[in-house]
């Protein structure tokens, strides 16, 4: 449950700073800049989704709701550490120090 909540309360933050300021979340990540922040507010809402699924799976329980659960949750994150490490790994970026400490 702990770790549960944990996701939750990141993928809630981190998709709120993405949705409202996307495009000082990049520049102090170090990350490239984009021509437009569209993707960037598109993914800030779908992780702020997945820490909402997260909410109700962990605080409807006792109302037989169920949300993302810790299977979902565990997916969702190997999918996304997979992306990172392609980029990360075989199309290398020419970022500075942080923003490669960043992803």
């Amino acid at each position: 449950m702990a770790l549960l909540t944990i996701d939750a309360i990141v993928n809630l933050l981190l998709g709120i700073v993405l949705i409202l300021t996307p495009f000082g979340m990049l520049r102090i990540l170090g990350l490239p800049s984009v021509e437009n922040y569209f993707y960037t507010t598109i993914l800030g809402c779908v992780i702020f989704g997945i820490g909402v699924a997260l909410l109700v799976e962990l605080l409807g329980e006792h109302k037989g709701m169920q949300g993302l659960g810790v299977a979902g949750a565990i997916a969702i994150n190997i999918c996304g550490g997979s992306a990172l490490l392609y980029w990360l790994l075989l199309r290398p970026f020419n970022l500075p120090f942080r923003g490669e400490l960043s992803l």
